[in-house]
């Protein structure tokens, strides 16, 4: 289980900013081509097959190596609705297409990660739900395995950022929500605060100044605190 994160740092990184891409225990795991390429290891199939001889229909599929899928088959290919079973006990449940993870699904990982969402030719593409094991949770926009467009990050301290996301890392116009109310809006580019940002109190009648290090500079009036925040940007969807 990973260590609690600690809050933000007034540099403006994300601790474990690791989380955003897949992690090495997940790295590690068995890959659908790895599971689902039946001519590298012996399998053993109970179920329907179609008038050319292929795995078709409701089935079950076992691995030498313990992993079994059980779901719906198509030409000899796992397609439709099914659930692998991993042997080190995580698995994925979820939609198929021609051997590969894709649509909705839910996959349970090892390091106790949980994701929920979208898969396209076995990785997680599209919106999606992540709950870490550390506590945090993240739901936005997911591309090729990695958090990339528009999202919102939850920690386990209470803090919430929302946001642009390129390859795992805040670009461009993001916000963050405090503990105490206050709200931030930085300009970010490869994750790291640029420029001055603008704070709102918890009322939203008070703003100040920030500088990249998320110190106070000065108090503004609310007019320059838009246009403080109209210059970090526009939300952008970088997964377009």
């Amino acid at each position: 289980t990973a260590a609690a994160q600690p809050e933000v740092g007034h540099d403006g990184t994300i601790p474990n900013a690791e989380l955003f891409v897949m992690s090495d225990v997940e790295a590690n795991l068995p890959t659908a081509t790895d599971v689902c390429d039946a001519s590298k290891v012996n399998v053993e199939y109970s179920g329907p097959y179609n008038e050319a001889g292929q795995r078709h229909g409701h089935g079950t599929l076992r691995w030498e190596n313990g992993d079994k899928y059980d779901g719906m088959f198509w030409n000899g290919m796992m397609d439709g609705e099914g659930t692998l079973y991993f042997a080190d006990g995580t698995e994925y449940v979820g939609n198929w297409k021609l051997d590969r993870m894709d649509g909705s699904g839910t996959r349970r990982y090892a390091n106790g990660n949980v994701y929920t969402g979208e898969y396209r030719s076995g990785k997680r593409t599209g919106q999606g739900r992540c709950y870490f094991a550390n506590g945090d949770m993240y739901v936005g926009a997911w591309n090729n395995d990695v958090i990339e467009g528009f999202g919102r990050y939850h920690y386990n301290t209470g803090r919430a950022f929302e946001g642009n996301f390129r390859a795992g890392k805040r670009e461009g116009r993001g916000k963050f929500q405090l503990l105490n109310g206050t709200v931030e809006i930085y300009r970010y580019v490869d994750d790291k605060r640029v420029g001055d940002g603008v704070r709102w109190s918890k009322d939203r009648k008070k703003t100040w100044r920030l500088d990249s290090k998320g110190r106070k500079k000065e108090k503004v009036a609310l007019e320059e605190a838009m246009r403080i925040a109209d210059r970090c940007g526009p939300v952008v969807d970088y997964s377009a």
